[in-house]
């Protein structure tokens, strides 16, 4: 996806780019693509993650919701880290319905631009020889302070 400076971007090209950032394979591709969109004006954070999948939801909440403050998507006040954590906890359900019992391994992306925040949550599930994946989005919109 080509990103020019002068764009404005909606929901969906929010929820494209948080998407993109779920998916990145490597640390090195992940930090790369952060920049890039720092650079736009996009903040961008994520939280890799593994084990069973009802023992690790409220571990992932609590690191998204780090990560969101410390990437400077959200200021710590109850609106702000509330919606981040209403759109983690969305995509965790998701994931929960689909591999329940199961052990789950992947990345949760959050991106914030002006009062758009997408969390995107790209998940491996598996046990023994039951191999699924799993791509899960929620928006939110945030007012700008």
């Amino acid at each position: 996806m080509t990103i020019s400076l002068e764009s404005k971007f909606g929901s969906a090209d929010i929820a494209r780019v948080a998407t993109r950032l779920a998916t990145t394979t490597t640390r090195e591709e992940e930090m790369e693509y952060r920049s890039e969109l720092q650079s736009m004006n996009i903040h961008a954070a994520a939280v890799d993650f593994g084990g069973p999948v009802d023992k690790i939801i409220s571990e992932v909440m609590s690191h998204a919701a780090v990560a969101a403050q410390r990437c400077n998507l959200v200021k710590e006040t109850h609106v702000e880290l509330g919606n981040v954590i209403g759109a983690c906890h969305e995509v965790l359900l998701e994931l929960m319905h689909k591999a329940a019992g199961l052990n789950v391994g992947g990345k949760i992306a959050l991106v914030r631009y002006q009062e758009h925040l997408c969390v995107a949550l790209f998940a491996e599930i598996g046990l023994l020889s039951f191999n699924e994946v799993g791509l899960y989005l929620a928006h939110r919109a945030v007012p700008n302070e």
